[in-house]
């Protein structure tokens, strides 16, 4: 009996560390840091500046997906808040003069650069939805309007589609499915 109780706490264990890191994988899906600027940079103008540096802030938790949060210093002077949704695809950017400093489920945080008497640093609040980023948002009373990334040709011309039956997939038509009936019988019944 005590190798069955042992057996069936391994499994447990094993069980729940292997949904602890699929958890935390579908997380981690961010671009790594050195290549959002390849990125943004083969986009091009207005998306990626000369001399811009780049660095990650956080995955920012809305509903059941993420979006990855980086925070692009300009080289004369603001910031560049850029977001990727999961997938990891870039969706696109907010100019600030408030440069993303921390994260909490749907929203980043922005540093006001407003130091109290205890030492708390005071931050701005730019929303999230379980959409993607809001059309516009208002900081401190400066509005910044959302610049989407561009869209690819194959998102632009609708060739794209879900890969079911009979669907368009990359400008090639796949076949339909076919559905057999089964019979299924027990005991010959």
């Amino acid at each position: 009996m005590n190798k069955t109780v042992y057996t069936f706490i391994i499994a447990v264990l094993i069980f729940s560390m292997a949904s602890d890191a699929l958890a935390e994988q579908e997380k981690e899906n961010a671009p790594k840091k050195r290549e959002v600027p390849k990125i943004l940079a083969d986009i091009g103008e207005p998306h990626m500046i000369d001399d811009m540096k780049v660095s990650f802030v956080g995955s920012v938790e809305v509903g059941e997906t993420f979006f990855h949060i980086y925070s692009g210093v300009k080289k004369k002077s603001g910031y560049r808040i850029i977001i990727f949704d999961n997938t990891p695809k870039y969706l696109g950017y907010y100019d600030s003069e408030y440069e993303a400093a921390d994260y909490a489920p749907g929203e980043i945080y922005l540093d006001s650069l407003n130091v109290d008497s205890e030492g708390n640093t005071d931050y701005y609040r730019v929303p999230i939805g379980p959409k993607g980023p809001k059309k516009t948002i208002s900081v401190n009373g400066i509005t910044s309007e959302f610049v989407s990334a561009p869209k690819t040709e194959a998102e632009s011309t609708g060739e794209t589609g879900t890969g079911g039956a009979g669907k368009t997939v990359a400008g090639k038509e796949r076949m339909p499915i076919e559905f057999r009936e089964w019979v299924i019988t027990r005991k010959g019944k």
